[in-house]
């Protein structure tokens, strides 16, 4: 298995950087090679999420892990499409209940059949969308106003490493609509801040930056990806 320098993403020669100076956090790192590792890095990032959140996005999130990440921000996307093609069948079936006493209404709900196909694609596109431009944005925070060295694959690594938690608040989530409406929305909420907090800590210790640099960085980044998903994206689509 190949090791790959956290900091550059070169690969490891005698368990050190030739490119960088300070190489006591080089062996940290491991690229995948093959499908196979690809799956263990995958579990191991999903597993450190939980257990060592910071350390797993230090370790993980770097240009070598590009495709990786990559594929997590697939699985985010696609596990939101799923989480909302739930909430909206739920959300009609609540209110149906709700106005249960209202005959016309009633039938009306619970005779419309949700489309999977078209909820799923466009929640999949709006939120590769918006990883995407958070990815941007932190690259144009990061390297032109901060002056920073990094590049697009990094800032992707970091985006991407840190949408786990958003994953599993939207998978977990779509389980709990189908218990309880609002314990399902709680628990999507409840994931939401738990990865907003990893990727301001995450790209704070993966970056080096300053507190007040991040959080001015991860807000503009943030503020312009969801600009573009809520009035953009549906501009262009409706």
């Amino acid at each position: 298995m190949a090791k790959f320098c956290t900091k550059c993403g070169a690969e490891l020669k005698d368990g050190k950087c030739p490119k960088c100076k300070d190489n006591k956090e080089a062996t940290k790192t491991v690229v995948a090679t093959s499908n196979n590792e690809i799956v263990n890095n995958l579990l191991e990032v999903v597993k450190g999420t939980f257990v060592n959140p910071v350390e797993t996005v230090k370790t993980y999130a770097t240009e070598a892990n590009f495709v990786l990440a990559i594929i997590l921000m697939a699985i985010c996307a696609a596990s939101a499409g799923i989480y909302f093609y739930v909430f909206v069948d739920e959300f009609i079936n609540t209110i149906a209940g709700l106005l249960g006493g209202f005959g016309s209404f009633m039938s009306i709900g619970s005779g419309y059949e949700v489309p999977f196909g078209d909820v799923f694609v466009r929640v999949f596109l709006y939120i590769a969308v918006y990883l995407t431009v958070v990815s941007g944005m932190l690259l144009l925070m990061n390297k032109v106003v901060y002056k920073e060295e990094v590049n697009f694959k990094e800032m992707v690594s970091v985006v991407g490493m840190t949408s786990v938690g958003m994953a599993c608040a939207f998978l977990v989530g779509a389980v709990g609509l189908k218990i309880n409406f609002t314990f399902g929305v709680v628990i999507w909420v409840a994931g939401m801040i738990f990865s907003t907090i990893v990727l301001t800590a995450g790209s704070m210790e993966t970056l080096k930056l300053k507190k007040d640099k991040m959080v001015y960085s991860l807000l503009a980044s943030i503020s312009v990806g969801l600009f573009v998903i809520l009035y953009v994206l549906p501009k262009l689509f409706n």
